[in-house]
C-alpha cells in the first residue's frame, strides 16, 4: 500500500471509486480490520465515500470472510456478504449459515428474503481453465470434452500473455498441461494463481530436464503422472516433490469409440507409429528386422510417423539399403486416421528407450494388434511379461511363436486404461478439490445460538475470537444453555454474574 493512503479502522465511509481502494481493502484484510474509513484520506477520487454498511461489489469475499470470523453476528456484515454472493451467483453456499444466523434475527425480514433465495438457486459449475502451449494440446481433447460436460470451461492454447492472464482470472481451476514453460512462467508470478486450485499434468520428458526444478511448486494443489516410474524419475531430481504438493497416478486412456477392433490372426505386417528420433531407438528397430527377415522374408515393417532428427534420416537410409531391407520396411509418413492405417496389421512394435505410458500401443491393442514392446525402464508396471521383449532374438520369437489373442489384447486395455476409468480419476481429483476463490465453508463455523442476545449484550468484547471475560448482567437475555454453549466454544471464557 502506498504510505501516502490513510485507511481508518473506525467506521465511516469508503470510497470505493478510489484509485487505490483494492490497495487499502488488501490492508484491512490483513490488519483483521472489521470495518475502515476511508473518508478522510487525501488520495481519495473526487467522487464521494459511500456508507460502510453498503454493499459495495469492489469487496472481496476473502474482507468478509474475516469479519465474520471476528465477529459472527455483525449484522450489517453478513448482510453485505450474502449480497456479494447473491452477485456472484453463489448464495446457495450460505444456506446453513443463514439458517443460524436467522435464529439471531427471527424477525429480519431482509435475511429471511435472503434464505429463502439461497434454497431455490442451484449450484454453479465450476469454473476450469485448461491451459497448454500450443501445439501440445494432443492429449487433452477428450478430457475437455468430459470436463464441459460437468463445468465450465475455456482452454488456452496459446502463449500470449494477455489470453493467459485472462482465462486464469475467470476460472476456479487452472489445469496446466505439462510441467514445462508454461508452468515455471505461472507459478513464478507473484499473483496470477492466488486463490485457484491448481493441477499440473507430467508426462514424460519434463522429467529429465530442469524445467521441474524452476516450478514453484508451493502454488501447485495436485500434480498427476501418466505412469509409476515418471514419479520415481522426477523423484531423482526432486526427492521432495511429495511434501511439496499431491501427487497423483493417472494412465492415459483410450477412446474405444475411436477404433474399430477386428479379431486378426497371425500375419506378416508389423506396425511402427510416431516420430523417429534417438529416444525412438531406430538402430535397434532395424536390427530387429534384419533378424526377423532372415526368419521369414515376408515379413513387413510399416512406418505411420517422420523423422525429427536428420541425422537419423541419413543413417536410416543408408542401412536400409546397406542391410537389404528395401522390401521389408515402408514408410507411409505421418498419418491422421490411425485406426484405419491399422486394419491390415498384426502387430505393433515398440523399441523405445524411455516412455511414459505411451498412447500408440493402447490404440494398437486396442484394434486388436498383438503389442511387442521393448523392456524400456518402467514397462513392467504397465505390461505384462508376455509382451515385452529384451534381446533381437526375443523379439523375433514374440512375433513368430506364442498365442495370438485379439480379444485379450483388446480387454487388458479396457480394464486397465480406458478413457471412463482415466476421467473417473480425474473428476476425482477435480470434485473434492476445495476451490479457494470461494470462502471458507462459513456453514461449519462454530455458531452459538443465542436465538434473543442481540449483539448491543455483547457490547464490552465484540469479536468473539478475543472474548475472554463476559458479565452476564450486561447480557439480560442470555440463557444457562447459550452460557453452555459459550463455554464450550471458548474454553478460555471467564463468566462472572
Amino acid at each position: 500500500m502506498k504510505p501516502e493512503l490513510n485507511p481508518k479502522h473506525e467506521k465511516g465511509d469508503r470510497n470505493v471509486f478510489c484509485p487505490y481502494y483494492g490497495d487499502c481493502l488488501d490492508y484491512a484484510i490483513e490488519a483483521s480490520w472489521q470495518y475502515w474509513n476511508c473518508g478522510d484520506c487525501l488520495e481519495r477520487f473526487n467522487q464521494a465515500a459511500m456508507p460502510d454498511f453498503q454493499f459495495r461489489s469492489g469487496d472481496t469475499i476473502d474482507y468478509f470472510d474475516m469479519s465474520l470470523e471476528l465477529d459472527p453476528f455483525y449484522k450489517e456484515g453478513f448482510l453485505n456478504y450474502c449480497h456479494l454472493l447473491n452477485e456472484l451467483n453463489l448464495l446457495n453456499e450460505a444456506t446453513l449459515l443463514l439458517e443460524k444466523v436467522l435464529k439471531v434475527y427471527p424477525n429480519d425480514k431482509e435475511l429471511r428474503k435472503l434464505s429463502n433465495e439461497s434454497k431455490i438457486i442451484k449450484k454453479p459449475k465450476r469454473k476450469i481453465a485448461v491451459l497448454c502451449l500450443p501445439g501440445l494440446q494432443s492429449f487433452l481433447g477428450d478430457i475437455v470434452d468430459f470436463f464441459n460436460t460437468k463445468y465450465q470451461v475455456r482452454t488456452c492454447y496459446s502463449n500470449n500473455n494477455k489470453e493467459i492472464e485472462d482465462t486464469v482470472h475467470w476460472a476456479d481451476v487452472v489445469w496446466i498441461e505439462w510441467a514445462n514453460e508454461l508452468a515455471i512462467a505461472l507459478t513464478n508470478h507473484p499473483n496470477i494463481l492466488k486463490g485457484k486450485h491448481v493441477i499440473c499434468r507430467l508426462h514424460r520428458y519434463e522429467a529429465f530436464t530442469g524445467m521441474p526444478g524452476k516450478i514453484d511448486w508451493n502454488k501447485m494443489n495436485d500434480l498427476i503422472f501418466v505412469a509409476p516410474h515418471i514419479k520415481e524419475n522426477l523423484k531423482l531430481q526432486l526427492p521432495d516433490i511429495e511434501n511439496r504438493v499431491k501427487t497423483h497416478i493417472i494412465y492415459n486412456g483410450i477412446n474405444f469409440s475411436r477404433f474399430c477392433f477386428r479379431n486378426r490372426s497371425k500375419g506378416f505386417d508389423l506396425a511402427y507409429v510416431g516420430y523417429i528420433n534417438h529416444r525412438k531407438n531406430p538402430t535397434l528397430l532395424l536390427q530387429c528386422i534384419r533378424h526377423l527377415a532372415d526368419i521369414d522374408p515376408n515379413y513387413m515393417l510399416h512406418i505411420a510417423g517422420q523423422y525429427q532428427e536428420m541425422d537419423y534420416k541419413l543413417y536410416f537410409e543408408q542401412m536400409i539399403k546397406e542391410m537389404g531391407l528395401k522390401n521389408n520396411i515402408r514408410m507411409d509418413g505421418w498419418v491422421e486416421n490411425i485406426g484405419e492405417w491399422l486394419e491390415d496389421k498384426q502387430y505393433i512394435i515398440h523399441t523405445s528407450v524411455h516412455e511414459g505410458h505411451p498412447v500408440g500401443i493402447m490404440e494398437a491393442m486396442a484394434c486388436g494388434l498383438k503389442p511387442i514392446i521393448h523392456n524400456f525402464v518402467g514397462a513392467r508396471d504397465i505390461y505384462p511379461e508376455k509382451y515385452l521383449w529384451n534381446t533381437i532374438p526375443e523379439f523375433s520369437q514374440r512375433i513368430t511363436d506364442g498365442d495370438y489373442s485379439s480379444i485379450e489384447y483388446k480387454n487388458y486395455i479396457g480394464k486397465y486404461y480406458s478413457l471412463s476409468r482415466q476421467l473417473d480419476s480425474i473428476d476425482n481429483v477435480i470434485s473434492t478439490a476445495p476451490i479457494k476463490t470461494k470462502r471458507k465453508n462459513l456453514s461449519n463455523l462454530n455458531m452459538l445460538t443465542l436465538d434473543n442476545t442481540q449483539m448491543s449484550d455483547l457490547e464490552p468484547i465484540k469479536r468473539l475470537s478475543n472474548l475472554r471475560e463476559l458479565h452476564l448482567e450486561r447480557c439480560p437475555n442470555i440463557t444457562d444453555e447459550q452460557v453452555e454453549d459459550l463455554q464450550k466454544a471458548l474454553p478460555e471464557l471467564k463468566i462472572s454474574r
